[in-house]
């Protein structure tokens, strides 16, 4: 019987387990009663048909297979009295069974039997089915309040989990939420640096400019001069400080969005999978090919549904952009939205390949090491 466990899937593995430990002590009190035997073969014989029975019933706990076992099992045993002695084990596997037909069943041959049997061998059987029915009582209480536990468990594990995700969800959020209103605070003081101190800077560049045309004095021709250019570097620093925040403050989510909801040609979705922090001359390369590859669409192909889908690797940023036209493709060395396309990335250290089956694609690759290096050179 042991051999059975090796065939059972893991779930059931520790219930099996239990039964089994419990079959095999009251295979041992039956066992006790051959003291009382007066036929051994018999005994013996009623041994091998319960222990095969049980196997069949235990390996093969189906409708089809525990009828027909039980069947056989109590034919046996009207056949040999003396295998009534392994009724206990019996009555404990029928319970598992739950088939009152059954238990019935099994009770027939003692009802036949144990009134012409001894007494005493009589007492003990009745004293062994008893326990056995108990035992499988408890067992089967066991087995439910276990059951109740780990379902128990099992769920709050599931609702710690989705705790967690939505945690980190309402983080993500949250950190998204800063990261716009910082784009949103840094576009905001460009545009205060530009309509206030650019208008006063120009206006002093035009003022030091007049004087000096119309000023007779030598002593003050050098010292405006040094004025006028100072006011001219001011400008310079002023113009690049306000390029550099309107370039920061660019949130390539958003401006993908934008760009597919306007895209009113065909269906558009958007799939977008990356950091906060990517560098600036990615974003503006992301979103002049996507805007080239949305407007080729337009005048080339025949599409119905097209897919925009940005991921950030742990090496490389990628961009894919899908359509499911089937019209005569675009040359793939001819023309200057692709080739503007090739630059862009080749600028960046990455690769775009061009792909005209099933429609046209376009796959972009960039490495992150690269596009760092190309963002900090353009901005010493």
């Amino acid at each position: 019987m042991t051999i059975v466990i090796f065939y059972i899937h893991q779930k059931e593995r520790r219930p099996l387990m239990k039964r089994l430990s419990d079959c095999l002590l009251l295979f041992v009190c039956s066992l006790s009663l051959t003291l009382f035997c007066q036929d051994l073969p018999q005994a013996v014989t009623g041994f091998l048909v319960t222990l095969i029975c049980l196997s069949a019933v235990l390996l093969f706990p189906r409708k089809s297979v525990y009828i027909p076992a039980f069947l056989c099992w109590t034919i046996s045993a009207l056949l040999t009295p003396w295998q009534l002695i392994f009724l206990p084990p019996v009555l404990y596997t029928v319970c598992t069974c739950k088939s009152p037909l059954l238990f019935a069943l099994c009770l027939l041959p003692a009802a036949f039997h144990v009134p012409a049997a001894s007494p005493r061998p009589a007492a003990f059987l009745l004293c062994f089915c008893l326990a056995a029915l108990l035992l499988a009582r408890r067992t089967q209480e066991g087995l439910r309040l276990e059951k109740e536990v780990h379902a128990a468990r099992d769920t709050g594990m599931e609702r710690n989990l989705l705790l967690e995700e939505k945690n980190r969800a309402l983080l993500e959020n949250q950190d998204y939420q800063v990261y716009t209103a910082t784009l949103k605070e840094r576009n905001r003081i460009a545009r205060e640096i530009h309509d206030n101190v650019g208008h006063m800077l120009s206006r002093s560049i035009l003022m030091t400019g007049a004087i000096r045309t119309v000023s007779q004095d030598r002593a003050l021709a050098r010292p405006l001069e040094e004025l006028e250019d100072t006011l001219h570097t001011a400008m310079t620093s002023i113009r690049r400080s306000v390029h550099d925040l309107r370039d920061d403050s660019v949130s390539l989510k958003e401006a993908m969005e934008d760009l597919i909801r306007d895209f009113q040609f065909c269906s558009a979705s958007l799939s977008y999978e990356a950091g906060l922090s990517i560098p600036r001359e990615v974003k503006y390369s992301v979103i002049m090919i996507c805007k080239e590859a949305l407007s080729n669409v337009i005048r080339h192909s025949d599409a119905s549904r097209v897919t925009v889908s940005f991921r950030e690797h742990p090496g490389f940023y990628r961009l894919c952009i899908q359509d499911n036209g089937t019209s005569a493709p675009l040359s793939l060395t001819d023309g200057m939205g692709l080739s503007n396309m090739k630059e862009r990335i080749r600028c960046l250290g990455g690769v775009i390949q061009f792909n005209t089956e099933q429609g046209f694609s376009i796959h972009a690759s960039v490495p992150k090491a690269a596009a760092k290096d190309m963002t900090e050179r353009k901005s010493i």
